[in-house]
């Protein structure tokens, strides 16, 4: 090929790899270290275990590889999808059908939809690394604070001076005014004046005492302010009711607004900005400074380690994936976590902690009656369940803020797809096409910014994706057989093959993936080829 795009670059130096056996320079420049593979056979997480199998399980269930073939490819900003025909020693000629998740130019989910000629179902299970302690770092030196919460223990709510050699930084605020004063002489007791304050989301309990730094540049991104206002309008009266006068009577907020990946340098250490969208908050962010090989991750509320946390905002399937990208990212080794509430610095162990606390309070709502209004009765049932998985009290009144509203909210989520459900959402998603019902197919199982990506096309959001499903409908007429022949899924992806035979189309096999995001589809990889499409004249049949 004359020019060839990233994406045709990164599949010729990928097969490259293979071909020569570098396994290790594969997985060194193509993979993350956290990457997962996800087939019909098994799922794969990690560096250790995808090598295993591309090194030895894989080439001794195959042999050589004789021949390969490209037939058919596509790209976007973030995916690779391909197929290609592969004649081996021991498994004869098969279709190979995948698709690559990229962030930062490198695979961190790797979606196989081959099925194996033998139809021999190995399962494989890795065993996640034990994390290690990372050693202590001399300069710069952070310092925790705790300052006063709403209720028992008072002192829970974590903000922290960065001390740098000629200034400090302040990350976070706290709540109660009392706290934000005696933060600002802390920071100020080293001798060097305060040069800023970053702000990682906007609740009361972290934003409140910027009233104290009213003379300080206070940054935060434009999503975290937004949030922190409405915050205000609704929660000053509660706050207020406990803490009375020592909750400010006007609020400040940040001044000058972050984007995602800015940096800001502080005696010559880089601070860098990450907004990770909705999570814990509607506005979640993380500030990060790297020295002497440690990443010091400022992560908010993303995690609350060994405390009751809040789920009023209703994002919890976002925040699991916001968990997903820390530990992809983050290396066990060489990372430390500054937390809102709980113990810290902590490490990578946190983040397993705090997404299983999450899928504790998943699964709890998914045992409940589906009624509304909630009933104190069943609010009681989720926090019976949680305390099972974290037994006390700590920050208790923060899972219960307001936990009839969150349930419901959670039930119009789970409505449309929870991890371990996602046959209940393949079976509503054909029942739906198949009764014509366009409308509310998309609204309902779509992510208003889904793409859906095939090999003759892409469409994009709403509008796009209704109009491919009445053009398809149409062309394909009556559907006279279905069947699904394989179907596999993991916290955020379904994959599946199913034979459609209709009157316009005669009998097509549906290749499929679907990567979710907040319960809907985000990313639509249909790897079908049609007999009614000429390839050739799109441009994504593959030829050299």
């Amino acid at each position: 090929m004359e020019k060839m795009t990233p994406g045709q670059k990164f599949l010729k130096k990928h097969t490259e790899y293979i071909a020569k056996g570098d396994i290790d320079g594969l997985l060194r420049d193509h993979y993350h270290d956290n990457a997962e593979m996800v087939t019909y056979e098994f799922t794969l997480k990690g560096k250790k275990a995808i090598k295993k199998y591309l090194a030895v399980d894989g080439p001794a269930k195959s042999g050589k590889i004789l021949g390969f073939t490209m037939n058919h490819f596509v790209e976007s900003k973030d995916v690779i999808s391909f197929t290609a025909t592969i004649k081996s020693e021991k498994l004869g000629v098969f279709i190979a059908r995948d698709t690559f998740f990229l962030r930062d130019g490198k695979v961190y989910r790797h979606i196989a939809l081959t099925v194996p000629p033998d139809k021999d179902l190995a399962l494989y299970k890795t065993l996640e690394k034990k994390p290690r302690a990372v050693g202590s770092v001399k300069y710069p030196i952070v310092h925790r604070f705790m300052g006063k919460f709403m209720e028992l223990p008072r002192d829970h709510v974590n903000a922290y001076i960065v001390e740098l050699e000629n200034s400090a930084i302040v990350v976070d605020t706290t709540l109660a005014l009392s706290s934000a004063q005696e933060l600002r002489a802390e920071a100020e007791s080293f001798g060097k004046p305060v040069k800023a304050v970053l702000m990682t989301h906007g609740h009361p309990d972290h934003y409140t005492g910027l009233v104290a730094f009213s003379d300080v540049p206070r940054i935060g991104s434009q999503g975290c302010v937004d949030f922190a206002k409405r915050e205000d309008v609704i929660k000053s009266p509660t706050a207020t009711s406990y803490l009375g006068d020592d909750y400010p009577k006007s609020r400040i907020f940040p001044n000058k607004i972050v984007k995602s990946g800015d940096s800001f340098v502080f005696d010559g250490i880089k601070f860098v900005f990450y907004d990770l969208g909705p999570g814990e908050s509607d506005s979640d962010g993380m500030w990060i400074f790297r020295q002497d090989g440690i990443s010091h991750v400022f992560i908010g509320d993303t995690i609350a380690l060994n405390c009751h946390c809040f789920f009023r905002d209703g994002h919890i399937l976002e925040w699991q994936k916001i968990l997903e990208r820390l530990k992809s990212e983050f290396d066990e080794r060489t990372t430390r976590f500054y937390i809102g509430h709980g113990e810290s610095p902590c490490g990578m162990e946190a983040v397993d902690w705090q997404m299983g606390y999450n899928k504790a309070f998943i699964n709890a709502i998914a045992q409940l009656p589906k009624t509304v209004p909630v009933i104190r009765e069943t609010q009681e049932k989720v926090l019976a369940a949680m305390k099972t998985y974290l037994p006390g009290d700590a920050t208790l009144f923060l899972l219960d803020y307001e936990m009839g509203e969150t349930i419901a909210g959670q039930f119009k989520v789970q409505e449309r797809f929870i991890p371990g459900r996602g046959k209940d959402f393949y079976k509503e998603q054909l029942g739906l096409m198949a009764s014509g019902k366009i409308d509310e197919l998309v609204e309902s199982h779509y992510h208003p910014e889904a793409v859906m990506v095939t090999f003759d096309g892409m469409r994009r959001g709403h509008q796009e994706l209704k109009k491919y499903y009445v053009d398809t409908l149409k062309i394909m007429g009556k559907i006279t057989f279905m069947a699904t022949e394989y179907f596999a899924e993991i916290e955020d992806v379904i994959i599946f093959r199913a034979t459609i035979t209709s009157d316009g189309r005669g009998t097509v096999q549906a290749l499929n993936g679907l990567y979710m995001k907040d319960g809907k589809i985000l990313r639509h990889i249909a790897l079908t080829l049609l007999p009614d499409v000429d390839y050739d004249k799109l441009g994504t049949k593959w030829s050299d």
